[in-house]
């Protein structure tokens, strides 16, 4: 398959760069909205379409400081969001990954911590700009 559409910060590497892509393609996207759940924000950023493809061709990230995951998650986003689609996770592992077969309470729990910490923080950061803004 081959088409370019869609917003550069959930594309694949694969898909940014035009090349052939299956499924796994879907899985990047996947691993983009967790971690955007968990962290309040996407893991590669730019100014421009090009800074954000370039963002992604090199796969690096980091979860904001503060945020704690537990190892399950941590792996889960890992194998989600791997630039070499051939390491990847396929859809059989994604379904049978501990992560995915946590219940729903437990999701909750994990949930509600993590956005507490990102609230927090959206809140710091609006009472800073409000303080610059009367400066």
């Amino acid at each position: 398959m081959q088409s370019f559409v869609g917003t550069p910060y959930y594309m694949a590497p694969e898909v940014a760069h035009g090349r052939e892509f299956n499924e796994k393609a879907d899985l990047w996207s996947l691993g983009i909205i967790l971690f955007e759940l968990i962290a309040g924000r996407v893991p590669f950023k730019g100014t421009s379409h090009l800074e954000i493809l370039n963002m992604i061709s090199l796969g690096k990230y980091s979860l904001p400081e503060g945020i704690q995951i537990s190892q399950w998650c941590r792996n889960m986003i890992i194998s989600l969001i791997m630039t070499d689609v051939e390491v990847r996770i396929n859809f059989k592992d994604f379904a049978e990954h501990p992560f995915t077969k946590l219940s729903p309470d437990e999701y909750a729990k994990f949930i509600d911590k993590s956005s507490k910490k990102i609230l927090s923080k959206q809140q710091q950061q609006q009472k800073q700009d409000e303080h610059q803004a009367l400066e």
